[in-house]
Formats: structure tokens, C-alpha cells, sequence
């Protein structure tokens, strides 16, 4: 239902739909080192080079370029120290400045010791001085684009989104309204609303947030404990699903309104490896699994030896050995990937599914391999609709033109099959009876006026992004 804010969106600003962001790391894989189906390392001996009987390194035959006389000195060294053995990424020496400086085109020196390095902001509040592991500020949030008004306007602007019942306008005028009076809080703008008889309703939400996450108030708060939504009823339809998230009294409700939030990213230190926040992945004590810090695996195409690449095997090179070849149908002019052939799998082939050789996972005996060739998202066929009221192929259940099976709806009251919710007669169970479902006291007295005047204002930090405020599809 339009209104609601259920999502996990990230540091999304006032209700834009973003999708979070979720923490992970690439899988270790081999790379194959001869030029094959997209393998890592592009050697010339990897199918890129016409006569691959030919060195590398002066282009002649007869040798490899391991056994060339004009291989340089420094050939396979550490790019940062010069010495062999070991890779750049592995040195045991400080790095060393290769080229010029980002900041400044000089040598010599790496960016971060620029003389001409400018000041540092903190990533919380945007001030120098200080990282974001020592900020006691609010947090800023950048509202520059939302239109200024004065609040008078914008709580005008309010009414008459409330009296068209347009809800996109009134959530603009709600961000405008609240740039409008800095240092205003969801509960006092609640009470404005009940006053005034609007037709929309903010609610203060759960919400677990992730060891990378972090909810902060409307003013840069940073002890939010719920997230805000708006809602065009004091009955939501999604009250069902997320009761256990909602308060169970309107009085409830406006006391957790005063620590609601918005739902962002974490700009303190918080560590991947123990998923906790206080220190960073160099300073955690969890010991980490060593099949996470594993690199890039390069296998060799000659003797498939995993230390070394194939211009360093030691290995004659096999007889049929032909870098330019297809690995699936061994012949030339594509890849593997584009073979017209189809995969056969062999002894070598590992499925999987279930870690099994001899097939592939989609013909796995243990299924969830599509059984005909292909998979859904490599379909190249007309799609085939299948109707929910007959179950037959061709349409969908809003254009079969037989009648209505009502065996097949299921009440969203009871949660019998065989009739809607509008002609139940049921009682509803009581577990459900309790769920939230309040809904606010009619009022009695006059409209009371727009709380500008009443609400303090101080400068603070500026509240979500414009290009978030306009974004379709809710908050």
C-alpha cells in the first residue's frame, strides 16, 4: 500500500526506494592463465599471439621466454621492492610512490602525504577537525535542493494536499514544512495533524538495523530508535503484517515518535568480520576463516599445476596443446561460451548441486535443473501464461473469460478458502483481535493552528536529498 515505509532501504533520505546494499566479498576462484573462456591473465602465450611456439619476450623460436637471453633482469619481481619472489600485494616493504600525485602531479609522494592536501571532513557532520569515530555532532544531512518556503506556506501547501487527497504532493509539502521549522520533531507534527483533522497519519516503526546501519532523527539525531512512515489511514491495511512493528495505542505512538528516524548508513567504525560496530576488520579479534584471505588463484594451462603460470611451466608443452582452440569442441574462431555444441560433461565435471561428478548441475538426479537444455532466464521461447482460475495456458486469471472459481479465494479475515472478506462471517481470530488496530478519538474541539509558531527553531543540520524527495514510488 502507497505510504508505507517497510523496506530496508539504506541512507535512502525521506522514504526514496532504494535497495540495500548488501555486505559481501568475491568468492575465490581459479584463473585459468591461457587466454581461454574469459580466464584471467591474457599471457601472449594465452591465444593472443599468431605463432604461440614463439618467445614472449624477443618474439623469436626455439625457446621460452624462461630460457631467453634477453629476459630482463627484473622479470616476475615485486613491482614495489624489485624482488623476486613474492608479489606486490604480498611485500614485506612500505609502498613506494609509483608516478605522479592525484592532488598535486608531483613525485615523490603518495596522496595522503600531500603537503597540498586539503583539510579532511569528518564524515558525520561534515566538519574539519575531527574523524567520524570522534564527532559528538549531529549527523548532517543535505536538504538543498528541497524547496524553501516559509512554514506558513508550506503548512498551507499541506491543507490543500490534504483536502485534494494527493498523497505524493502532501509528503513533498511534509519535507518542506519540516526545512521550514528545523528542530521539529515527528511527534509534535502528529499532534498538529490530529488537531487539524488531517486525513494522514505518521506511525513510529521496529526496526533492527544491520551492524552497517544506523537510524537517525530528523535533525541529526543519533539516538533514533524507530523508523517513519505516513499513512492515509489510522487503520493501515498492512497493520496485519507488521502490527508487532507498530505501537499499540495513539499515545504510544506519539511517545515513539520523538525517537523516529530514517534509516542510514553507518559513518563510525564497524568491522565486517565479527559484523559489530567500535573497530574496524584490521582491529578485530575474531579470528577470520583463511579461505577468506586467499587470492587469486592462477592456474597453469599446460600441466594445471596451481604454482605457476603456463609461460613458467616447467612442462613440455603437450603435442595438441592449441591456445586458440574452443575448450568445448576444440576448435577455432570462438569461445566456449559460444560454441554451438552443447556441454558434455565428463569425468572431470563437478556438479554443483550436489558435488557429485560426471553431470552438470541442471541435470542433477537430485533435480532443480530445468530437464529441457536451458534455463528460464535463457529462454528464447514465446512466454506461456497460466491462468489461476482454470489452469489453463495462454491467459491470465483477470482475462479468462470463465467464471469466477471462488473455491480458489481465500478469505484475508478468517483464512478459509471459498469467499472474500467483505461477505465473511466469521469471527476474526483473537490472536488478530489484539494486533494493532487503533484508531484515534474523533475530535471535538475547534482546528487548532499550524505548529509553527510553537515550535522552536534552531539551526541544525539540514534533512534529506531533493533527488530522493522526488523519486517515485513511495517513502
Amino acid at each position: 500500500m502507497p505510504g508505507w515505509d517497510d523496506s530496508s532501504a539504506v541512507d535512502a533520505g525521506w522514504g526514496a526506494p532504494a535497495a540495500p546494499e548488501e555486505v559481501s566479498r568475491p568468492d575465490t576462484f581459479q584463473a585459468d592463465d591461457h587466454g581461454g573462456d574469459g580466464g584471467y591473465g591474457g599471457d601472449e602465450e594465452g591465444g593472443n599471439q599468431e605463432n604461440s611456439d614463439s618467445c614472449r619476450v624477443c618474439g623469436q623460436e626455439g625457446h621460452f621466454a624462461r630460457e631467453c637471453p634477453d629476459k630482463p633482469a627484473n622479470d616476475g619481481a615485486c613491482f614495489n621492492c624489485g624482488e623476486q619472489g613474492h608479489m606486490k600485494g604480498d611485500c614485506p616493504e612500505p609502498p613506494k610512490p609509483r608516478g605522479n600525485c592525484r592532488i598535486c602531479d608531483q613525485e615523490g609522494h603518495m596522496a595522503r602525504e600531500c603537503p597540498e592536501k586539503p583539510a579532511e571532513l569528518c564524515r558525520n557532520c561534515n566538519l574539519e577537525g575531527h574523524n567520524a569515530n570522534d564527532c559528538e555532532n549531529p549527523r548532517f544531512i543535505d536538504k538543498s535542493l528541497i524547496l524553501q518556503k516559509s512554514a506558513e506556506e508550506a503548512w498551507e501547501d499541506l491543507k490543500t494536499a490534504n483536502n485534494e487527497e494527493d498523497f505524493d504532493a502532501f509528503k513533498i509539502h511534509l519535507l518542506e514544512y519540516m526545512k521550514a521549522c528545523p528542530g521539529s520533531k515527528f511527534d509534535e507534527i502528529e499532534t498538529a495533524f490530529r488537531a487539524n483533522e488531517f486525513n494522514y497519519y505518521l506511525f513510529a516503526l521496529d526496526r533492527e538495523v544491520e551492524y552497517y546501519e544506523c537510524i537517525i532523527g530528523p535533525n541529526g539525531e543519533s539516538d533514533a530508535k524507530y523508523t517513519w512512515t505516513l499513512n492515509k489511514s489510522p487503520k493501515p491495511r498492512r497493520s496485519r503484517a507488521i502490527g508487532h512493528r507498530m505501537a499499540q495505542t495513539p499515545a504510544e505512538n506519539l511517545e515513539r515518535l520523538k525517537f523516529a528516524g530514517e534509516v542510514m548508513n553507518e559513518t563510525k567504525s564497524f568491522c565486517y568480520v565479527c559484523k559489530k560496530k567500535g573497530h574496524s576488520k584490521r582491529e578485530c579479534e575474531v579470528e577470520q576463516a583463511e579461505d577468506e584471505f586467499e587470492r587469486v588463484v592462477l592456474k597453469c594451462g599446460n600441466c594445471s599445476a596451481l604454482d605457476h603460470r603456463l609461460r613458467d611451466c616447467p612442462e613440455p608443452r603437450k603435442p595438441d596443446y592449441n591456445p586458440n582452440a574452443c575448450k568445448n569442441c576444440g576448435e577455432e574462431g570462438h569461445r566456449v561460451a559460444e560454441c554451438p555444441i552443447p556441454r558434455v560433461a565428463d569425468e572431470n565435471t563437478e556438479c554443483r548441486k550436489c558435488g557429485e561428478m560426471g553431470h552438470f548441475s541442471k541435470e542433477c538426479p537430485q533435480g532443480g535443473g530445468g530437464g529441457d537444455g536451458h534455463r528460464s532466464s535463457d529462454c528464447t521461447n514465446e512466454r506461456v501464461f497460466k491462468c489461476r482460475n482454470c489452469d489453463e495456458f495462454g491467459h491470465s486469471a483477470k482475462e479468462c473469460s470463465k467464471p469466477k472459481d471462488i473455491t480458489r479465494v481465500k478469505c484475508n479475515n478468517c483464512g478459509e478458502m471459498g469467499h472474500y472478506s467483505r461477505g465473511c462471517t466469521n469471527e476474526k481470530p483473537a490472536d488478530e483481535e489484539e494486533e494493532t488496530n487503533y484508531a484515534y478519538p474523533p475530535t471535538t474541539s475547534a482546528p487548532a493552528p499550524a505548529p509553527a509558531a510553537s515550535v522552536q527553531t534552531f539551526e541544525a543540520p539540514a534533512w534529506g536529498s531533493a533527488a530522493e524527495v522526488v523519486a517515485d514510488g513511495g517513502w
